[in-house]
């Protein structure tokens, strides 16, 4: 089962999602942020040392 915390933002004009997750019960997620795209098809994207990377749809 995953966890985490931490904190939320919405952009209303690019109608993205991020999660930005401070602590996780998995530790290589902690310090990650996920972005979920709303413009037709939910993604995931995962923002790494070299910016953002594709993840899994």
């Amino acid at each position: 089962m995953l966890s985490y915390y931490g904190t939320c933002s919405l952009s209303e004009g690019d109608r993205v999602l991020t999660l930005n997750i401070e602590r996780s019960s998995f530790p290589n997620q902690s310090g990650l942020s996920f972005k979920r795209v709303a413009g037709g098809n939910l993604a995931r994207m995962l923002r790494g040392m070299k910016g953002f990377m594709p993840g899994m749809r």
